[in-house]
């Protein structure tokens, strides 16, 4: 993860990189088959996203201050499976515009001046691609290579069709040389009807450095 934040009186606009390679197995594919059939294999993933926010003060007061204002992000999933011959390639791509409302609060603690962060994400209006063939796991086109179909599936999305909620939470704490570091905790909820159901939520651990830049 990498993140610069700037802060004026009434605006804080923040840009943030994040990113992950692993891996992902599930002991079944679909509830109710037999097992032979459709024994899910491991799936190596890489997911990145880079967002950009600008928010204004709408509300400030001695418990904390609220923050509201547009936001742009791009996502890209992808997913790799070499059990499904030319669809081992799964993914997803989109750009979204969205609105962002984060709440901040300072208090202390240990004798350090901590700060705390809620944040929400809901996005208004995005640009998706997807294959065809995603979550259909004996999908084959022996026709047409996998360059051809990338845009097959493309599509305007909006929040009746392609919700996605993301809650930003972070304490964050000062240390040596007036850097900062904080421990975040994020949860995000992704659905996506076409060309077949999908549902996921992820929770998300991590440690962000802030180094001075002033």
């Amino acid at each position: 993860m990498i993140d610069h934040q700037r802060r004026k009186t009434q605006k804080l606009s923040h840009f943030q990189f994040e990113g992950s390679i692993g891996s992902l197995k599930t002991r079944e594919f679909e509830i109710g088959k037999s097992l032979r059939r459709y024994q899910q294999p491991k799936v190596t993933s890489y997911w990145n996203e880079i967002s950009y926010a600008s928010l204004f003060l709408i509300r400030e007061s001695e418990r904390g201050n609220w923050w509201l204002g547009p936001s742009i992000s791009s996502l890209i999933h992808v997913r790799f499976s070499p059990r499904w011959d030319n669809s081992s390639i799964n993914y997803d791509f989109n750009a979204n515009f969205q609105a962002e409302l984060s709440y901040r609060h300072n208090f202390q603690l240990f004798g350090k001046e901590m700060k705390g962060n809620i944040g929400f994400k809901l996005p208004l209006i995005g640009f998706m691609t997807r294959p065809v063939f995603a979550g259909v796991p004996e999908f084959l086109d022996q026709e047409r290579s996998f360059e051809s179909q990338l845009f097959d599936n493309t599509r305007i999305s909006w929040l009746g069709n392609f919700p996605r909620f993301q809650f930003d939470n972070f304490v964050e704490s000062p240390i040596y040389g007036g850097n900062k570091i904080q421990l975040i905790y994020n949860w995000e909820y992704y659905s996506f009807q076409n060309p077949s159901l999908v549902q996921t939520a992820a929770h998300t651990l991590a440690i962000n450095f802030l180094m001075r830049t002033r």
